[in-house]
């Protein structure tokens, strides 16, 4: 998956990481699954995607924060957007060329 954010980075894109989970949790039947504020944590602390500065979206900041990092993707600042599925309330009509939804493992109930 990073591959394919840095090649299309390199390109002058952007990318979109959509995880299902804001934080991790403790529940065996979730281990496994990827949460948001852990990608970014991930993705700023070892450098995958190079120098490429990611922002962070989900549901429990507040809406100041949710519209300066939806702004900040918006203008480039940030070409990485890591986010739940409130991107999908938040969304804006951007040209994003790659969307990734990162989840390791699939739940069943």
């Amino acid at each position: 998956m990073y591959s394919a954010i840095r090649k299309e980075l390199e390109a002058g894109g952007r990318a979109y990481i959509i995880c299902p989970l804001v934080d991790e949790s403790s529940s065996e039947i979730m281990a496994g699954i990827k949460a948001a504020e852990e990608e970014h944590r991930h993705l700023q602390q070892t450098g995958v995607l190079g120098d490429a500065k990611c922002g962070l979206l989900h549901g429990r900041m507040s809406s100041e924060d949710k519209f300066a990092a939806l702004q900040a993707f918006a203008s480039g600042e940030t070409p990485v957007l890591i986010s739940t599925t409130v991107v999908e309330v938040c969304f804006l009509l951007l040209p994003v060329l790659l969307i990734t939804v990162s989840c390791q493992q699939s739940v069943t109930h």
